[in-house]
């Protein structure tokens, strides 16, 4: 709200610099013809002409030059959001602007929350996984059972990817990275449970104080990169106080299981 009055208060500014700038035009075009009509001087005809075009040319300039102010202004705040509140971003291009392993000189713990961790368990995923560990990052990660009867809904539907990933092969491929690297298996923990998990959610603490917490949209018949993401920044206490305590009921829930 007080950014919008600031917003505001400069359109404001904005206007009453146009009408300034057009009040003095039109007094002195009205001086110029009270001094013409009064015979201190005379104006031919192609001076009035020329002046007429010179004022009506200050008064378009501070007109565009208000308009241009308050076009600049709005889409100032179309492209970059408020970032004291949770805003929407495109998966991919987020994570692109803002790579995860850029967050572990900033942080201590990482909790990640998804149906799968597929993105954290193949390829670069596991890479980064070891770089945190290395790193002292403590990461806290949480799946669905794949033995569990959601696992089997979750798999045969077109929510994870347009490619459907068997759940049991990215809990075989966290046991391997574990057994080959010691750092892995002090740092990295993995739970699997069989609650609904109804968005993925990464969050990003240093010494028990939120620094970040970003939840992607689960979508049908999409790739993982093409889902919505929402960011939340330590500012909007209100949406991390629900996100967090969502993650710790899941993570602490009595019937999960711990991956060794």
């Amino acid at each position: 709200m007080k950014k919008l009055w600031n917003r505001i208060s400069q359109h404001g500014k904005l206007s009453r610099v146009e009408f300034i700038i057009s009040s003095l035009a039109i007094l002195a075009s009205i001086f110029l013809l009270i001094l013409d009509f009064s015979g201190i001087f005379s104006l031919t005809q192609e001076q009035l002409i020329s002046i007429a075009i010179i004022l009506l040319g200050i008064i378009m300039a501070s007109s565009l030059i208000e308009r241009y102010g308050i076009l600049s202004s709005i889409c100032e705040n179309l492209v970059a959001p408020d970032e004291n509140r949770a805003y929407l971003a495109v998966r991919s291009q987020y994570d692109r602007m803002h790579p995860i392993d850029d967050n572990y000189p900033d942080i201590t713990e990482m909790c990640i929350m998804a149906i799968a961790n597929t993105s954290f368990l193949r390829g670069n995923g596991i890479m980064r996984l070891k770089q945190a560990a290395q790193k002292g990052v403590k990461v806290k990660l949480l799946s669905i059972n794949p033995e569990s009867n959601l696992a089997n809904i979750y798999e045969s539907s077109k929510i994870l990817s347009t490619v459907s990933i068997p759940l049991s092969e990215n809990i075989v491929c966290y046991k391997n990275a574990r057994k080959s690297n010691r750092k892995f298996q002090e740092n990295i923990t993995m739970k699997v449970c069989d609650k609904i998990i109804p968005y993925s959610l990464i969050v990003l603490k240093k010494n028990d104080q939120v620094k970040r917490i970003k939840i992607d949209l689960y979508s049908n018949n999409v790739e993982y990169t093409d889902r919505r993401s929402i960011i939340i920044p330590p500012t909007d206490t209100e949406n991390i106080d629900f996100f967090l305590s969502q993650w710790e009921y899941l993570w602490n829930h009595e019937d999960n299981i711990e991956i060794t």
